[in-house]
């Protein structure tokens, strides 16, 4: 009878070893305890194991490649200086055309603008113009009392 108590004790013992080595090799495996963030997924599926994230190495680059990598930053910055003064020439030069070319037609230079430019010329303007405002205001007066079913309105 003692020996039966001996082994039911070394049974209990080896029973809570092993439990006490599988708990360690879990919490040492590839994968990490879940997030407590409810919007992850780890957070949704707390009993599911979830994966490390992978952490990305970059490839550093050779002396020479950064070297040539900053002659031609610096090159480049150069080139855009050119072209920017280059540009300010020319527009300054535009520009002193286009009021001596009002000028001669007695325009306004913002009129001659206007039919250069190519970003208002194929639409037209949703402001309120004075000849808008005339036939809205003769429609007020033709249409006095009646109800306009478009806009819903008493006028």
């Amino acid at each position: 009878m003692h020996r039966e108590r001996l082994s039911t004790c070394q049974g209990t013992a080896l029973l809570l070893i092993v439990t006490i080595a599988l708990m360690a090799s879990c919490s040492a495996s590839l994968f990490i305890i879940p997030s407590a963030d409810p919007s992850s997924h780890a957070g949704h599926n707390p009993s599911q194991p979830q994966q490390k994230t992978r952490v990305l190495t970059k490839h550093s680059l050779s002396l020479a490649q950064k070297a040539t990598r900053s002659l031609r930053q610096i090159s480049d910055h150069t080139k855009a200086e050119e072209l920017t003064t280059a540009l300010d020439v020319l527009l300054s030069r535009h520009c002193a055309e286009l009021e001596d070319f009002a000028k001669v037609h007695d325009t306004k230079l913002e009129y001659i603008q206007k039919l250069t430019s190519q970003s208002s010329h194929y639409k037209q303007k949703r402001a309120v113009t004075i000849q808008n405002a005339k036939l809205h205001a003769k429609s007020l007066e033709v249409n006095e009392g009646t109800y306009i079913f478009y806009h819903c309105i008493k006028l």
